[in-house]
């Protein structure tokens, strides 16, 4: 475990790895091209992934207050 993860980040990842699924261009197609019609900046193929995203993103934002003189 890598200690700069809290608890819930790993077992995200545990989960993310055991259940890791390629996708297959027929799965892969609809999806960009459904991403490219509403010109989406950034095409999701794991829905699944969002805790990660968010967890990532959230530790941004902390930072960002931090910079600004508001720690949380």
């Amino acid at each position: 475990p890598d200690p700069t993860r809290d608890q819930d980040t790993e077992q995200a990842l545990d989960d993310m790895t055991r259940d890791r699924r390629t996708l297959d261009p027929e799965e892969v197609g609809p999806i960009v091209i459904r991403g490219i019609l509403a010109n989406r900046l950034h095409i999701v193929t794991h829905p699944e992934a969002r805790y990660l995203v968010e967890q990532r993103f959230g530790k941004l934002l902390e930072d960002l207050a931090f910079a600004e003189g508001n720690p949380t």
